[in-house]
């Protein structure tokens, strides 16, 4: 018997249970990060800037991995995660760490401070990616790191390509454009250097890589803590209400088909890690 498709409804935790359990999540920020902590140079001393930091698990790791005299900077504008993180820098005894209430595009930091900024997972959140690394060119100092771990296009594509083709076959065709548009807002490695380069980095070096999401079946996907805070609600916008219901259950079909002709459902994560250098002001 097919499972009741509860996921549809809406989400019943509130931002501050979401700020006390995220960390639970971290398996799809982990190879992400740990792509960054591979890249970053060590500092004995100096300032870094986490932007986007979100419940803190970048600015943590580094606060301990460089040590006191090492000031770190973790900056967003969510409350409760930033709750959550000060709460972790009370358990770690950890005092070279400021966390900053602030939004990217307004960083209450001066100019030419930072040796290196991080940003991991962070940039196709922001509203004007532009403005939040021009930001950062400001703030950095001359010769500063910049390192970005982004996931790409392609990111989970067997789903978006199953998704597609229910969309096209059981909704009008006019849906598809926002459909294209929503799968296309994250970059490229060429459309991700040319931001970087037009908000003033050089970009030194890219590396590509991907990781792998794998699902029993459909229920076990949607039902998925992850998938339900940080995707689904966005799946959901791109069919209209009265017809949600009809096309996730096709949606759901097509997809266990796939699991029970190859045993899962695998899908691709991409990861773009791109290194800039700030030249000059």
């Amino acid at each position: 018997m097919r499972e009741p498709q509860t996921y549809l409804r809406e989400p019943s935790f509130t931002m501050a249970d979401l700020a006390l359990h995220i960390d639970e999540l971290s398996l799809w920020s982990a190879p992400f990060g740990l792509r960054l902590l591979e890249q970053v140079p060590m500092l004995a001393e100096g300032k870094v800037l986490d932007v986007g930091t979100g419940t803190g698990y970048m600015a943590t790791e580094l606060a301990e991995r460089y040590g006191p005299a090492t000031s770190v900077y973790a900056l967003d504008t969510w409350k409760e995660g930033l709750e959550t993180l000060q709460r972790k820098l009370d358990f770690r005894h950890l005092t070279n760490v400021s966390i900053l209430h602030a939004d990217g595009n307004a960083m209450p930091l001066p100019s030419n401070s930072i040796d290196l900024i991080l940003c991991c997972l962070g940039i196709n959140n922001f509203a004007d990616p532009a403005a939040v690394l021009r930001e950062c060119h400001r703030v950095a100092k001359t010769q500063a790191t910049l390192l970005v771990a982004t996931n790409l296009v392609g990111h989970m594509s067997e789903f978006y390509d199953v998704f597609r083709e229910v969309i096209a076959s059981s909704c009008s065709a006019e849906l598809l454009p926002n459909f294209d548009v929503h799968v296309a807002h994250r970059g490229t490695t060429d459309s991700m250097a040319r931001l970087l380069q037009s908000s003033g980095f050089a970009v030194t070096e890219v590396q590509v890589d991907s990781f792998s999401m794998r699902f029993a079946n459909a229920a076990a996907l949607f039902h998925h803590t992850l998938i339900q805070f940080g995707f689904l609600p966005a799946w959901k916008e791109l069919v209209p209400v009265d017809q949600r219901p009809r096309v996730f259950q096709l949606l759901e079909q097509r997809l266990d088909e796939i699991a029970e002709r190859t045993g899962e459902l695998r899908l691709t994560i991409p990861i773009g890690v791109f290194r800039g250098s700030k030249l000059h002001d």
